[in-house]
């Protein structure tokens, strides 16, 4: 996950988690369901999706609510500092 998706999730009172699947194609991804976390907006608006890795729909969002609740508690304060750290730079002309 890249510290944008990180900052919109943590940012966003209006995050969903949904499933989709089951999953046609190959024998290891048949049947099998992928995570989708996103924006709950008027318009689709994802901000990450699994591979079909779940065995079921209910699995998916769990997995998809847990990764929610690690970015909301993360500390993202290291990464932000060194993003304005590059940026400063740009941001003074």
């Amino acid at each position: 996950m890249n510290l944008r998706t990180a900052l919109i999730i943590q940012n966003n009172s209006n995050v969903r988690c949904e499933a989709g699947g089951p999953c046609k194609g190959p024998p290891e991804e048949e049947g099998k369901y992928v995570g989708w976390i996103v924006l709950n907006e008027g318009r689709w608006h994802p901000l990450l999706n699994t591979e079909p890795i779940y065995s079921s729909a209910e699995q998916a969002i769990k997995a998809m609510e847990d990764l929610v609740e690690a970015v909301k508690k993360a500390d993202l304060s290291e990464e932000i500092q060194n993003l304005n750290k590059i940026l400063s730079p740009a941001l003074k002309t």
